[in-house]
C-alpha cells in the first residue's frame, strides 16, 4: 500500500468519553476543514508532509492544538476539555449538507430521513408530506400508488436511486417498499431537473440517497402491523480504514394479508343494486416483497473516492382482489395475482480530482426481470369468498384467460464529468444510455402470443451539458444547461383477436434548454427562478400496452412542457435556538401533446391531449423552540386544464376546454406536530411523539362536464396518524408505535379505492456501529 492511500481516523470526545458530534478540524497546513459527524469522528486521506497540525474546535471546550507524524498514527483520539469560564450562551448554526442542497438554484426539497430512522413509515408516507408532492395509493401493502409532483405524475416524474433510473427495477423494488433506516435523504426536484439526473423527466425528479458513511455498522429493524402484516431489515457495512476495503448489505422482507374492511355495494339475487353499503373483508389481497443486495469494493483509495461492484435480487407476489373501479359495485376476485422477480448486477466508479480540476462519476447497471400475471381460473367468487360459478369458459375473473410472462432486460449506464474553472465557475458533461428489451409469452391468449412474441426494444440516450458560475461574492449562482435527447422504440401492435398485426418502428430527437438561478439576499434568506423546456418519450407499455388492461395506441406522441418556478426560502434564529423556516414556491406547467390515463370500459389507454396547462403555489412554515417542539404546516393549490380550443386535427369546439384536468388532487395539505424529550427513563434518552394530519379536498374522476355528486367525485379526505418513538442512551435499542387513520375515518383515494381503517405498527429496531 502506497504511503499515501494510507486513510487517517479521528475521533473527538469529551472527558466523560462521549462523542462530540460537530466538531470542527482543520489541518493547519492545507487549511482543509472537516466536521465529525453522529459517532465523533471523521477520516481523511494522509497528507504528503510528514508533519502536520490539527486544531479542533467545538462550542464549549477549550481549542485543542496537536502536532501529528504521520507515519506513527493510523487513528487519532483526542479529547477536549469544557471551558470554565462563564460566558453567555453563544449560538453558531452550521449549515448541515442538507440545508446546503437546498440552497440550490433549482426548486427543490430535500428531506432528511434521520428523524424517520426509527419510524415504521416507509418512503412514500415521508414523501406524502413534502410541499406540492401528493401520493395515492389504491389499497394497503404493496398495493399500486400514483405520485403527483405539482400535478404531472406517473411515468412524468422520474424516480432514481443513488443517481439511478428505477422505472424499470420492478414493482418489487418500489418507493413504497423501502424501509427508511435503509435511507439517508431524499431530494425532490421539481419541474426543472439538472443534467445529472439521467432521464426525459417532464416534471420533476425524486432521487433516494442511501447510507454513505463509511463506518461500520449493523441495523435491524423489525415491524409487526394490522392485518398481519410483517416488516423487517437488515442491513450492515464493514470498512477496512487501512487499506479501504467495503462490503455493504441490504436487505428487507414485507408481508401483509392486507384484509382489512370495505364497504360495496352487493347486487341482491334479482340483479337490483342496493341502496345502502355493505362493509365485507378483504379475502384475496395478500402481498410479499423481499430483496438483498450486497455491494463491495473500495473507497477513499488514490485511484477512487468509490469503486463498488453490487448485486441485487428482489421478488414479490401480489394477489389482487379487484380492478380499480370508481363504483361502489365492485366484483371481487379469488385466484388472479402477479408476481415479479429482478436480478441487478451494478458498477459505480467516483473519484474526485481525477486529474487536476476534473470530477469523475459513473455507474453501469444490468437488469433482468421476469413478471407474471395470472387469470386462468373458470371460478367466480362473492365478496365472502364462495365460489358462485364454475362453468368452463374462455374468460377468467377479469377478462379473456391470461398467462402471460414477460421477461425484460435494461442496461443503464452513465457517466458525469464536472471540470473546475476560474473563481467559481463549473463544466458539466453528461452522458446517459438506458436500452430496454421484452418478448414474452402466453398460452392462453393469441393477441399477448403474437404481440409479445418477439421482442420489443426501446432506447434513450441522453447527452447534457451545463455551465455554472457565481457572481457578487458568490451570493448569486446560476447553471444553464441543454439537453440533447434520442429515443428508438420498435414493437408489434395487434388487435384484440390477434389477426391485424402491425409492425411499430420510430425513431425521434428532441433538444431541451434550461436554467436555475438563485440570488442570495442575506445568509439565510433567497429567491429562486428556474426554467426548462423538458421532453419525456412515452414508455414501450404505453404505446403497446401491458398485454393486461392497457390497451395499444401507436399513435402516442412524445410530450413537452415549458417549466417555470420563482420560489423564496428564509431561516430565521430566535433566542434559545428557536427557528422559523418559510419558503414558497410559484410554478407554471405548459404541456404539449400531454399523456394522461384515458378510461375504455375496464380498460385503460394512454392518449395525448393537445395542451394542459398548470398553474399553482405551494407554501411551508415551520417553527422549532426550546429545542422540543416542532410546528410544520404546508399547502399546495393547483389549477391544471385542458387549453385545447378545438378536437385535434378539427375545427370542432372542444366540449372540455378549459375544464379541470380529471382524476387529479388540486388543494391539499399537511400539519405536522412533533415533540422532543430527553432524559425521560434515563440520563440521555429520547422520546418523541409525532402527530401527522393531512387534508386533500374533494377532486372529480371525470371531466367537470359529465361529473355528478356521486361516484363520480372523490369526497375530500381527513386523515391523522400518530407515532410514539423512544431511544436508550446509546441509541442501541429503538422502539415506536404507530397509529394510522387514527379516527377510522372512510378514506379513500387513487380511482376512488377505499383504504384501510384504524390499524396500528409496532416496530423494534437494534443499531450498533463503531
Amino acid at each position: 500500500m502506497n504511503a499515501q492511500d494510507k486513510i487517517i481516523n479521528v475521533c473527538v470526545n469529551n472527558k466523560q468519553g462521549e462523542n462530540l458530534i460537530g466538531a470542527v478540524v482543520t489541518i493547519l497546513e492545507s487549511q482543509k476543514i472537516y466536521t465529525t459527524g453522529v459517532d465523533g469522528c471523521f477520516s481523511f486521506l494522509k497528507p504528503k508532509q510528514k508533519k502536520y497540525t490539527l486544531i479542533v474546535n467545538s462550542l464549549g471546550y477549550e481549542e485543542y492544538i496537536k502536532e501529528v507524524i504521520s507515519d506513527t498514527h493510523e487513528t487519532i483520539d483526542i479529547r477536549l476539555t469544557e471551558k470554565t469560564t462563564a460566558l453567555t450562551e453563544i449560538i453558531v448554526h452550521g449549515k448541515s449538507k442538507a440545508e446546503k442542497q437546498r440552497e440550490q438554484a433549482y426548486a427543490i426539497n430535500v428531506v432528511n430521513t434521520e428523524i424517520y430512522k426509527n419510524s415504521s413509515i416507509d418512503i412514500n408516507q415521508v414523501l406524502n408530506q413534502v410541499p406540492g408532492l401528493i401520493v395515492r395509493r389504491e389499497g394497503g401493502l404493496g398495493s399500486s400508488f400514483n405520485l403527483s409532483l405539482n400535478g404531472l405524475s406517473g411515468n412524468q416524474v422520474r424516480v432514481f436511486i443513488d443517481g439511478i433510473p428505477m422505472n424499470y427495477f420492478g414493482s418489487s423494488l418500489s418507493l413504497n417498499n423501502f424501509p427508511t433506516n435503509l435511507i439517508e435523504s431524499i431530494e425532490v426536484y421539481k419541474g426543472v431537473v439538472p443534467i445529472h439526473l439521467p432521464s426525459d423527466a417532464l416534471g420533476g425528479a425524486i432521487n433516494v440517497i442511501t447510507k454513505g458513511n463509511k463506518k461500520n455498522y449493523l441495523d435491524a429493524s423489525y415491524s409487526l402491523g394490522s392485518f398481519n402484516t410483517h416488516i423487517a431489515s437488515v442491513n450492515g457495512q464493514y470498512h477496512n480504514n487501512k487499506n479501504g476495503f467495503t462490503i455493504k448489505l441490504k436487505s428487507f422482507y414485507n408481508y401483509s394479508d392486507n384484509d382489512y374492511k370495505m364497504d360495496v355495494l352487493i347486487p341482491l339475487s334479482d340483479g337490483r343494486i342496493p341502496s345502502q353499503t355493505t362493509s365485507v373483508k378483504r379475502f384475496h389481497d395478500a402481498y410479499t416483497s423481499k430483496m438483498t443486495q450486497v455491494e463491495l469494493g473500495v473507497n477513499q483509495r488514490a485511484y477512487a473516492d468509490e469503486l463498488m461492484f453490487g448485486f441485487l435480487f428482489s421478488d414479490n407476489y401480489k394477489e389482487l382482489q379487484n380492478i380499480p373501479l370508481p363504483d361502489k359495485v365492485i366484483f371481487p376476485f379469488g385466484e388472479v395475482y402477479e408476481k415479479n422477480e429482478s436480478y441487478i448486477s451494478t458498477l459505480k466508479y467516483n473519484k474526485k480530482q481525477v486529474v487536476k480540476n476534473l470530477d469523475v462519476s459513473s455507474f453501469l447497471a444490468l437488469i433482468n426481470s421476469k413478471k407474471r400475471y395470472v387469470d386462468r381460473s373458470d371460478n367466480k367468487y362473492d365478496w365472502y369468498g364462495n365460489i358462485t360459478n364454475t362453468s368452463p369458459s374462455t374468460t377468467g375473473e377479469y377478462y379473456k384467460k391470461t398467462d402471460l410472462t414477460l421477461d425484460q432486460k435494461n442496461i443503464i449506464s452513465n457517466i458525469n464529468l464536472q471540470y473546475h474553472l476560474y473563481k467559481n465557475q463549473l463544466i458539466t458533461f453528461n452522458l446517459s444510455s438506458n436500452y430496454y428489451s421484452v418478448i414474452g409469452k402466453d398460452p392462453l391468449s393469441e393477441q399477448n402470443q403474437i404481440q409479445f412474441g418477439n421482442p420489443s426494444t426501446t432506447n434513450k440516450q441522453v447527452a447534457g451539458l451545463s455551465y455554472s458560475f457565481k457572481n457578487f461574492k458568490r451570493k448569486l449562482n446560476n447553471t444553464v444547461f441543454v439537453k440533447k435527447y434520442f429515443y428508438k422504440i420498435k414493437g408489434t401492435e395487434t388487435d384484440p383477436y390477434g389477426i391485424d398485426v402491425k409492425k411499430v418502428n420510430r425513431e425521434k430527437d428532441y433538444l431541451g434548454i434550461g436554467l436555475a438561478s438563485t440570488f442570495h439576499i442575506t445568509k439565510y434568506s433567497q429567491i429562486k427562478f428556474s426554467f426548462e423546456n423538458a421532453i419525456r418519450f412515452p414508455e414501450n407499455s404505453e404505446i403497446l400496452g401491458n398485454g393486461i388492461e392497457i390497451l395499444t395506441n401507436v399513435n402516442l406522441q412524445p410530450e413537452r412542457s415549458n417549466n417555470l418556478n420563482l420560489g423564496y426560502r428564509t431561516k430565521k434564529y430566535f433566542q434559545n435556538d428557536n427557528q422559523l423556516h418559510f419558503e414558497t414556491n410559484l410554478f407554471y406547467r405548459n404541456a404539449k401533446n400531454y399523456i394522461y390515463i384515458r378510461p375504455e370500459l375496464v380498460f385503460k389507454m394512454y392518449d395525448n391531449l393537445e395542451n394542459v396547462q398548470t398553474k399553482g403555489i405551494e407554501s411551508e412554515v415551520q417553527y422549532s423552540f426550546l429545542r422540543k417542539y416542532t410546528i410544520g404546516v404546508n399547502a399546495t393549490y393547483l389549477d391544471i386544464r385542458e387549453k385545447s380550443e378545438f378536437l385535434p386535427s378539427t375545427t370542432i369546439p372542444n366540449t372540455f376546454y378549459n375544464s379541470r384536468i380529471p382524476n387529479k388532487p388540486y388543494l391539499f395539505g399537511n400539519v405536522t406536530l412533533r415533540a422532543n424529550f430527553k432524559d425521560l427513563l434515563q440520563k440521555n434518552d429520547q422520546f418523541s411523539i409525532t402527530s401527522l394530519q393531512q387534508y386533500v379536498y374533494e377532486y372529480n374522476l371525470y371531466f367537470d362536464e359529465i361529473a355528478n355528486d356521486d361516484i363520480r367525485k372523490i369526497p375530500s379526505q381527513f386523515s391523522q396518524n400518530l407515532e410514539f418513538t423512544y431511544t436508550e442512551k446509546s441509541e442501541r435499542y429503538n422502539v415506536s408505535l404507530a397509529v394510522n387513520n387514527l379516527f377510522d375515518s372512510k378514506l379513500t383515494d387513487n380511482f376512488n379505492m377505499q383504504k384501510p381503517g384504524i390499524n396500528f405498527n409496532f416496530k423494534l429496531r437494534y443499531y450498533i456501529s463503531k
